[in-house]
């Protein structure tokens, strides 16, 4: 076998860099032509041969602007002053006979200050190829808008005031190895560092009004400042998923968004897409979850595959936002995060998660003196609010949240002044007519439709968004709620769509409208149907299942009772295809509102398709021929007796498993643990049951696991007790309320080991991980 020559290396290394130098000069090509210029390559000017010649129409002219291109594709600088010279003879000749009007010189890697200043006396332009692609599009206006929206607001007055003077700092935790979650040590600086590292896709995920959008405005603002100070750092585009509320086109709306939001010359997604692939951006898409929640896997994986589109370049970063709760499970949530690890991958993008948590109380004080201040509510200063706050317990919880912590601001000296009870329900009233009047005061004249009329308009959309998952609508759709509900003689109609549309807590973005924020439409829905209830009619209720946030906001109603057990009992004999959802609303609704309302009723032959019945004392019910389907019973008090003659189709409850052995050391517990695990799993999936979480705790000789599990009918029911009372690793087991009293008594004093009996049950647990265990 002949060896390979040096001389033979030296033309298969010369020839791959011709290779390399023609792809580079063909990509600089491009680059002309998307700016619409006509290019010849490789021609001759004045004798001289030039890699591109770039012809530009000169608008409003039929005279043509000539550029002369040189491309260096080289690693290092190389003779770069002695270039340029040779490259301004061409010019100056060229100039003269009228063949080319400017000159570029593109390489890959940086000019020196010296070559710069050269050239630039020479009146040649240098540019790398990166600073070639920046140029496409001009960033700058889109970015100072930005810079000056967060700093100054769209009024630095009132309660305009601009969103810099009360940001407050968020807690973040990420996914460690353990598969345990941890705080992030420097949230001020995790997302600087996340962009100088390997991984190019994050998500953030944080509950309703925790601040997901503000951060994403910080986030923004931040790279934005630093950009404008140096050109060689990332552009960060904001993007707005709330726009969709079925599926997307990203090519139409990046092209939308650059002609809008940006004001861009050029607005064309092909010259935006080359610049993503060169690395020149930071992607935030906010809110996920703002897209229509019924929209099913099919259209939910569509968007995701539009957004890989342009996240899915190797240089690209891409930030999204949304709430957990979007995603319906554990198992979609990790093929649309890392759907890498199906069996059959449709995308690429792996994204890491962060998890942006509610506020504590030093974050709650923080934000409470920065923004008291500024909306001049009462005398009171900031600690009356923290001291209120801390004397009622429903308003703690609210306070974690930043959009309810500023209604709370709002709304509290108002309720305080007239003794009503401080509860969501009455801080979103408040605050809502609270807000109508201000601005009656504030725009100097008299509104056209009526307080009540304008809340029964706001409550019929909110349930209408909510009843058809599609949260926007148009001016024309409108006028068909005011021709209902107020009913103007027929020259009024159109002021009064406009002034609805313009004065109720809506903001348009294009051609539609949607509620400012989503918390506000859930409280409005939820009074709408507290109005149904009330007076007696379900027909609203029993349409669809509702989510938690509304039955939640019901669930602090003063709602008739007497109505929604009529309606539990209605669902005996009522047509499931028109009467689905009545009785699961109608029980789920009570439970929340009192855990022990359904304690020893006679709920037979009922039916509760979907019902939350999660922590609601269930002792002693008559459950002969109900049917439990699809139902939540994880911490719910009964016994085995209370289901037994129930018909059960996919309940979910909470297994507690203990297992003693003086073999089990700290060194060897997780291969005990996995072990269990694994064995179990394996055992409960012949009979259909999964496993949704698993929590594991240990203590020397002794491990004590809970189990949330899903069971799909009576006889797996039966099965998994028999497969618990036969498993050599396990001493007690209990699945019932009473069992669960037993094993806690029984395991807290041999072991010492301390269980409250509410995190026992899981409910209060948030915490999802890709194998369904938590060690503890």
């Amino acid at each position: 076998m002949k060896k390979k020559t040096k001389s033979s290396k030296k033309v298969k290394i010369g020839t791959e860099s011709m290779r390399k130098g023609k792809k580079f000069e063909d990509d600089i090509a491009d680059i002309y032509r998307l700016l619409g210029g006509k290019v010849f390559q490789n021609i001759e000017i004045c004798n001289k041969k030039v890699d591109i010649f770039v012809k530009f129409k000169i608008p409003g002219s039929s005279s043509e602007h000539k550029i002369i291109v040189e491309c260096k594709n080289e690693e290092r600088p190389v003779n770069q002053n002695v270039r340029i010279m040779q490259f301004k003879g061409i010019l100056e000749v060229a100039r003269k006979s009228g063949e080319a009007d400017s000159a570029e010189i593109i390489t890959r890697v940086p000019w020196s200050e010296q070559a710069k200043g050269f050239a630039l006396k020479s009146d040649i332009n240098l540019l790398t190829y990166k600073e070639k692609i920046s140029s496409l599009m001009d960033f700058s206006p889109y970015l100072k808008n930005m810079i000056d929206r967060f700093e100054k607001g769209k009024n630095a007055t009132g309660d305009d005031l601009p969103l810099s003077k009360y940001f407050v700092t968020p807690i973040l935790e990420e996914d460690s190895i353990e598969n345990k979650r941890k705080k992030i040590k420097d949230n001020k600086n995790f997302f600087k560092s996340w962009i100088n590292g390997e991984n190019n896709n994050l998500v953030v995920f944080g509950e309703y009004g925790i601040g997901k959008t503000c951060l994403s405005k910080k986030i923004a603002y931040d790279f934005a400042k630093i950009f404008l100070n140096d050109p060689n750092n990332r552009i960060p585009l904001l993007f707005n998923l709330g726009d969709f509320t079925k599926s997307m086109d990203i090519e139409s709306y990046v092209s939308s968004f650059l002609d809008r939001q940006c004001d861009v010359s050029n607005p064309r997604f092909k010259l935006f897409n080359l610049m993503n692939h060169a690395g020149l951006f930071i992607l935030i898409f906010d809110g996920l979850d703002e897209m229509a929640s019924r929209v099913h896997s099919d259209i939910l994986e569509l968007n995701l595959n539009e957004i890989e589109k342009i996240s899915n370049s190797p240089k690209a970063k891409t930030i999204l936002t949304s709430r957990i709760e979007y995603f319906i499970n554990l198992k979609e949530e990790r093929k649309c995060l890392n759907p890498q690890g199906e069996l059959l991958p449709t995308r690429e993008i792996k994204y890491e998660r962060v998890y942006l948590l509610p506020w504590n109380e030093k974050q709650i004080n923080e934000f409470l003196k920065k923004r008291v201040k500024s909306i001049k509510v009462g005398e009171k200063d900031w600690t009356y609010y923290r001291d209120t706050i801390h004397e009622n317990p429903s308003l703690e919880d609210l306070s974690k949240r930043p959009v309810l912590l500023e209604m709370i601001i709002k709304t509290l000296p108002i309720l305080v002044a007239k003794g009503t009870p401080l509860n969501r329900p009455n801080i979103f009233e408040t605050y809502l007519l609270g807000e109508l009047k201000r601005q009656k005061i504030k725009k100097g004249r008299k509104f056209i439709i009526s307080e009540e009329n304008r809340m029964i308009l706001l409550q019929e959309l909110a349930l209408d968004f909510i009843d058809n998952d599609i949260y926007t609508t148009t001016y024309v759709d409108a006028i068909k709620y005011i021709k209902q509900i107020v009913k103007p003689p027929r020259d009024e109609l159109e002021e009064c769509t406009r002034e609805f549309l313009s004065c109720s807590f809506l903001n348009r973005e294009g051609d539609n409208y949607k509620f400012s924020h989503r918390s506000i439409m859930e409280y409005l829905a939820a009074r709408a149907l507290f109005t149904e209830i009330n007076n007696d009619n379900l027909d609203k209720i029993a349409r669809r299942k509702f989510p938690k946030e509304i039955i939640e906001f019901l669930s602090e109603f003063n709602v008739n009772k007497i109505t929604l057990w009529n309606g539990v009992i209605k669902s005996r004999a009522a047509d499931k295809k028109i009467y689905q959802f009545l009785g699961a609303n109608c029980i789920t609704i009570l439970s929340k509102n009192d855990e022990d309302f359904l304690k020893g009723k006679d709920i037979s032959n009922t039916y509760l398709y979907g019902a939350d019945l999660s922590y609601t004392n269930l002792n002693n019910c008559n459950f002969n021929g109900t049917s439990l389907i699809n139902t939540n019973l994880v911490g719910a008090l009964l016994l085995k007796n209370d289901i037994k003659s129930a018909f059960l189709k996919n309940i979910t409850i909470i297994l507690g498993v203990y297992s003693e052995d003086e073999k089990l050391k700290k060194e060897n517990i997780d291969e005990y643990r996995d072990h269990l695990f694994n064995e179990l799993e394996e055992a409960f999936n012949k009979h259909g049951v999964e496993i949704n979480i698993c929590l594991s705790q240990f203590q020397e000789n002794c491990i004590f696991s809970r189990f949330q599990v899903t069971i799909p009918d009576n006889d797996a029911l039966f099965n998994i007790e028999e497969i618990l009372k036969n498993n050599s690793y396990i001493n007690n087991y209990s699945i019932y309320s009473n069992e669960h009293e037993k094993l806690l008594t029984k395991i807290t004093k041999p072991s010492g080991l301390i269980f409250d009996p509410k995190s026992f049950l899981l409910g209060e647990i948030k915490i999802i991980i890709e194998k369904k265990r938590i060690y503890l």
